[in-house]
């Protein structure tokens, strides 16, 4: 599956990339980053669009719930104005958890990732769900803002 080109600075001025994680016990926290690499200020606002897929390119079914994570705090949707060079991220939380009642693990190799105004963007990410089918995620906020798991 074709990815994001680390270089280049897309058409709506702002690009995609994963961040720091941290993982225990099969919880898994991640950020994924937006970089304003344009030249004039752009804005976010909500909740990320996330599609996870496997090796073989097949959309995976799982459930993106917001907000709902007890781990690392919601910031709840609310703009957030980037400055060229400023960051936004957003927060993803799973379980690597495999139940033993016949149903399949699934584990992304990639995730699309959409957040206007950058448009769809696939970042090479291992997004290991087992067989829970769920990821949290957080509404975008200031990279630097506290409440964030780094």
């Amino acid at each position: 599956m074709p990815t994001t080109s680390e270089a280049a600075c897309p058409p709506g001025g702002l690009k995609a990339a994963v961040g720091p994680g941290d993982a225990a016990m099969g919880l898994r926290v991640l950020a994924l980053l937006v970089t304003n690499c344009g030249s004039t200020p752009a804005a976010l606002s909500g909740y990320p669009r996330l599609e996870l897929y496997d090796a073989d390119g097949n959309l995976l079914a799982v459930r993106v719930r917001h907000g709902v994570s007890t781990v690392v705090p919601d910031p709840g949707p609310k703009p957030v104005r980037l400055a060229a060079g400023e960051s936004a991220r957003t927060d993803l939380v799973w379980r690597n958890t495999v139940l033993a009642d016949g149903s399949t693990a699934q584990t992304a190799t990639h995730v699309a990732v959409t957040a206007p105004p950058a448009g769809r963007q696939v970042l090479a990410l291992t997004v290991d769900v087992g067989t829970t089918g769920v990821v949290d995620v957080t509404a975008w906020h200031r990279a630097d803002s506290a409440g964030s798991a780094s």
